[in-house]
């Protein structure tokens, strides 16, 4: 059975530029993937793949997908492209019922807008500053002086300058030299994880990395399928009475559904069912929500698996070994193909990157499933530290009140009148690697009894500086007054 073919189409050129930096003029060759005929008919007129074909310093061919080497296109769009061509693929191969198809369209509905969630997670732990525990109001000078890193839910005493030494000797023995230090910070998680693995059976994977992309519980087998088949049956009712407006009013729609976590279909009284219970119905839709991932990623390992069969001359052992693994489902990612996934890239080390780009390289399933875990673990951390300090507290004096408005050190000087006064430092404090002057007070510690040392994180994009500056505390009561009366 014909299903398309890969077309030469020219050769381009392409600035990987990188927020705002020069990048890399590269030149590649551009191939399209187009449906046959009956495959065509029920897809959108002009149809295709678009492919970059580059080659690597070892000769050998890479396949990327033009839209995200280029960046002119989103990722959610560039996967829905090759979810529309593989559900047709699947329909053709599986001989798939109309019914069935929907389901496919609505589990893209619902992956399309997954990051509309509220428990979808958009943590990146990028830098430093991500890691520390921001001091509440000015609680440092009544002598509080709660944890300073979220680390400690990892290994207690472990601070980040600690993990990027470790991450630091990784890099070492790998031969990776003048790593920025938030790629020192990804390695020395790496290496945490290593130290101690998570061994998970075939049936465990998949809960690992679906804490590592949304909060959310497992919620009761039989309890799921029951509430599940009422909410599926509501949910197709609502898009069919809202099937009439337009592409753009349905996806609003769609989204305000969605950030509103469904309640309206849950609390429908005179549907089937009546009333659900609000808490449940929101895990049965999370749970909806991860299958989803499941048939997108079906979808789309179905088109990238024919465009590889499509390629002439055929892939090399070492060149199929690398597409599949960017491209196709991976057992170490619950069967899921890693661009669905990642989002996550910020929380795995080089290692990874090595393995995408090296097909002799391998990578231990445990660590990745650790670092997963890791994750969840540290933005689950940060939610309860900045819940517990965003609460006000009773009794506290108004003035002294946490404002972020006001006791951001990024918008002092405005709050000051112009003067140059920020909260915690003046202009002549300078970040010593950018020389920004936009710091952000993380951490302090008291010298003696009239001197204070201030840890102030630079907030400068990408610089995750740790500058230290002593002064005197009454300099520094003398500052926040200061600011507290000028606001």
């Amino acid at each position: 059975m014909g299903l398309g073919d890969l077309y030469f189409d020219g050769h381009r050129r392409a600035n990987l530029a990188k927020r705002g930096q020069a990048g890399t003029l590269i030149t590649y060759e551009r191939h399209v993937w187009r449906p046959d005929v009956p495959l065509a008919q029920n897809l959108p007129t002009g149809f295709r793949v678009a492919m970059a074909r580059c080659g690597d310093p070892a000769g050998r061919r890479r396949w990327f997908l033009e839209e995200l080497l280029t960046g002119t296109a989103t990722l959610t769009a560039v996967i829905g492209q090759s979810f529309l061509g593989g559900l047709e693929i699947l329909r053709q191969a599986r001989r798939l019922t109309s019914e069935q198809a929907f389901s496919y369209r609505f589990m893209w509905l619902l992956f399309a807008r997954r990051e509309t969630f509220q428990e979808y997670y958009d943590r990146s732990f990028r830098y430093s500053c991500d890691l520390f525990i921001r001091l509440p109001g000015r609680d440092h000078l009544a002598g509080r002086n709660p944890p300073r890193t979220i680390l400690s839910v990892l290994k207690p005493d472990l601070s980040i300058s600690g993990l990027q030494k470790m991450g630091g000797e990784l890099a070492q023995a790998r031969g990776w030299r003048d790593l920025p230090r938030h790629k020192l910070i990804r390695l020395g998680l790496w290496k945490l994880a290593s130290e101690d693995p998570l061994k998970l059976t075939a049936d465990q994977v998949p809960g690992v990395v679906r804490r590592a992309l949304f909060r959310s519980e497992v919620p009761d087998r039989d309890v799921e399928a029951v509430l599940e088949h009422v909410l599926v049956e509501r949910f197709i009712a609502a898009i069919e009475e809202h099937q009439h407006l337009s592409e753009t009013g349905f996806r609003e729609w769609f989204c305000d559904a969605v950030s509103h976590g469904f309640k309206h279909l849950a609390a429908q009284k005179k549907a089937r069912g009546g009333p659900l219970p609000p808490e449940q119905a929101k895990q049965v839709v999370l749970a909806l929500l991860w299958r989803s991932h499941r048939y997108v990623g079906e979808c789309f390992h179905a088109q990238m698996r024919v465009i590889q069969k499509c390629i002439r001359p055929r892939l090399t052992d070492d060149e199929a070994t690398l597409f599949e693994r960017m491209y196709l489902k991976q057992s170490v990612f619950a069967d899921l193909p890693w661009l669905l996934i990642s989002q996550r890239s910020d929380i795995l080390a080089e290692e990874l990157f090595e393995w995408l780009d090296d097909p002799a390289r391998t990578i231990d399933a445990a660590i990745i499933h650790r670092l997963f875990g890791t994750y969840a673990g540290l933005v689950n951390e940060r939610q309860k530290v900045d819940r517990r300090f965003k609460k006000p507290r009773a009794g506290r004096s108004a003035a002294y009140a946490f404002d972020e408005s006001r006791d951001s050190p990024s918008r002092a000087k405005s709050a000051s009148g112009g003067a140059g006064v920020d909260i915690v430092l003046d202009e002549r404090i300078r970040c010593g690697r950018c020389g920004g002057t936009s710091l952000e007070l993380v951490g302090h510690k008291e010298t003696s009894a009239e001197r204070i040392t201030l840890e102030l994180a630079c907030q400068s994009r990408d610089c995750d500086e740790i500058v230290t500056h002593t002064m005197s505390v009454l300099r520094l009561r003398k500052l926040l007054e200061s600011v507290r009366h000028s606001t």
